[in-house]
C-alpha cells in the first residue's frame, strides 16, 4: 500500500494540469510551473492580451519556455512503472474509499445511537413532567371539587332542616285542626239528636250542649313556606365563589412598591402602587438599595418560599419590563437583565415583546396585554407571565432559586405608568 501511495504521488507530480495526462515535452515557464509544450502554447494562443500561468495566474510580459529534461525523464519512468502497478494502485484506492466510507458510517451510527438515547431521555422526561403536572392539576381541582361538594352538602342540609322544621309545624297544625274538627263534629251530632228529641215532644236538659257549643275555635299559627329563597335561590355561585377564596392558593397578592429602591428618574405615588418616568431627576436620598444606573424599582414584598401571584396594569405604558429579581442584584452599574444576573422578566420595547433570556426570546403575542400577571413558585423554581385578562400564558422561566426574590419593574415611558391594582376577588 505504501508503494502504491508513493507511485500515486509521483504520478501527480508528472501530470500536466491542462490535459491531465503525463507530460509530453514538458516546458517550464517563468513562475516555475511545468506544462506540456503543446498545451501551454495552445493556452497562450487563446489569450487576447497578456499571457499568464494557467495554474497560479501570474501574468508575464513575454512568453518564455524552457525545456525540462528532468521532468521529462521522470514522467517516462513513471509511465513505464504504472502498468505493472496499476492494479495495486486501484486496489489501494478502493481500500482507501472503503475505509473512509466505513469511518463515515461508524460516525453516522454513533450519531444515530446518541440521538436515539437523547430522544428516549426526552420521552422519559416528558412522561415524568406530564405525570407531575397531571397530579398537580388533579390535586388543585380536587381541592376545589371537595370545597364545592362540601358547600353543596351544607346548603342541601340547611334546606332539608328548613323543610323539616316547617313540615313539623304544618303537621302540628293539621293535628290540632283534626282534633278541633272531631270535637265540633261530635257536638254537632249531639245537637242534632237533641233537636230531633224536642220535635218528638221529649224535653231534655240541653245546658251541657249549650256550654259545649260555646267553645271558640283557635286558629293555628300561620306557617311561612317561602324557605328564605334568598338563601337557596339567590346568587348561589357568586356567594360560593366568595367563600371559595379561602380555598384558593395562591390568593392574588396586593403589592406595594419600595420607593427606597426607585431610580431618581422614577416617581412613585404616595400610596406606593404606581410608578412613572419623569423628565427631571428627583432629589432623593441615595442608599444601598436604590437603583441609579437602571430605571428600576422593586416591590416591597420579599419572597423566600411558597407560591405567589400579582398583577400589573400596563395599558398606557409603551416601554416596560416586569418580572422577578434577586435581592442581591447590581443596582449601581449597568447590567444585562437576564436570569444569570438575577432577573426573570419580560419586556415591551419598541413595540416588541420579549422574554429576557440569553439571547432574548421573541414573543409573538396575538394581542397587547392591558394587565400582566406574574406567578412565582419559589420551591418549584418557576416564574410564569400571563395576560391577566384571560390568563393566557406568555412565557415561563425555570431555574433554581436561592436567597430573596422581589417583584421587579422597569419603565422608560413618560406617557403611561405601571400600576399595581387593588385586586377585586
Amino acid at each position: 500500500m505504501n508503494a502504491g501511495w508513493e507511485l500515486e504521488n509521483m504520478r501527480k507530480e508528472v501530470t500536466c494540469s491542462i490535459c491531465l495526462d503525463f507530460y509530453r515535452d514538458p516546458q517550464t515557464i517563468d513562475c516555475g510551473h511545468n506544462f506540456c509544450r503543446a498545451c501551454i502554447v495552445l493556452f497562450w494562443s487563446s489569450a487576447r492580451e497578456e499571457v499568464s500561468c494557467p495554474q497560479c495566474r501570474e501574468v508575464f510580459p513575454q512568453p518564455h519556455l524552457r525545456p525540462n529534461c528532468c521532468v521529462s525523464n521522470l514522467a517516462e519512468s513513471v509511465r513505464r512503472l504504472l502498468p505493472g502497478q496499476k492494479e495495486e494502485v486501484l486496489r489501494w484506492e478502493q481500500e482507501e474509499k472503503l475505509a473512509k466510507a466505513l469511518d463515515r458510517f461508524q460516525e453516522l451510527t454513533e450519531n444515530l445511537h446518541r440521538s436515539q438515547r437523547e430522544e428516549e431521555a426526552n420521552a422519559a422526561k416528558l412522561k415524568k413532567l406530564t405525570d407531575e403536572l397531571r397530579k398537580n392539576i388533579e390535586y388543585e381541582f380536587a381541592k376545589l371539587h371537595r370545597f364545592l361538594n362540601d358547600e353543596e352538602t351544607i346548603l342541601m342540609t340547611k334546606l332539608k332542616q328548613k323543610e323539616q322544621g316547617i313540615s313539623a309545624q304544618i303537621q302540628e297544625n293539621l293535628r290540632k285542626n283534626s282534633e278541633e274538627l272531631a270535637f265540633i263534629e261530635e257536638v254537632t251530632a249531639t245537637i242534632q239528636r237533641k233537636v230531633c228529641a224536642q220535635e218528638a215532644g221529649h224535653l231534655e236538659d240541653i245546658s251541657d250542649i249549650i256550654e259545649r257549643s260555646s267553645v271558640v275555635f283557635n286558629q293555628p299559627t300561620k306557617v311561612s313556606v317561602d324557605l328564605d329563597l334568598g338563601d337557596f335561590h339567590g346568587p348561589l355561585q357568586y356567594a360560593v365563589w366568595k367563600r371559595m377564596l379561602g380555598a384558593i392558593s395562591p390568593v392574588p397578592t396586593a403589592l406595594t412598591l419600595d420607593p427606597k429602591t426607585a431610580n431618581p428618574f422614577l416617581k412613585v405615588s404616595e400610596d406606593w402602587t404606581e410608578v412613572r418616568l419623569v423628565k427631571d431627576k428627583q432629589d432623593v436620598e441615595d442608599n444601598a438599595k436604590r437603583f441609579t444606573a437602571c430605571l428600576c424599582v422593586l416591590g416591597a414584598e420579599v419572597f423566600t418560599v411558597g407560591r405567589h401571584y400579582w398583577e400589573v396594569e400596563v395599558a398606557n405604558n409603551t416601554a416596560w419590563i416586569i418580572g422577578v429579581a434577586k435581592g442581591s442584584v447590581q443596582r449601581k452599574k449597568d447590567i444585562t437583565l437576564k436570569p444569570a444576573n438575577g432577573f426573570w422578566a419580560m419586556e415591551l420595547f419598541l413595540w416588541k415583546y420579549q422574554a429576557l433570556t440569553s439571547p432574548p426570546t421573541h414573543l409573538p403575542l396575538k394581542r397587547r396585554p392591558k394587565k400582566v400577571g406574574v406567578y412565582l413558585d419559589y420551591t418549584a423554581g418557576q416564574v410564569s407571565l400571563c395576560d391577566a385578562d384571560d390568563m393566557s400564558h406568555l412565557y415561563t422561566f425555570s431555574d433554581v432559586f436561592t436567597g430573596t426574590l422581589l417583584p421587579f419593574f422597569w419603565t422608560a415611558c413618560k406617557e403611561g405608568s405601571l400600576k399595581l391594582p387593588t385586586l377585586q376577588v
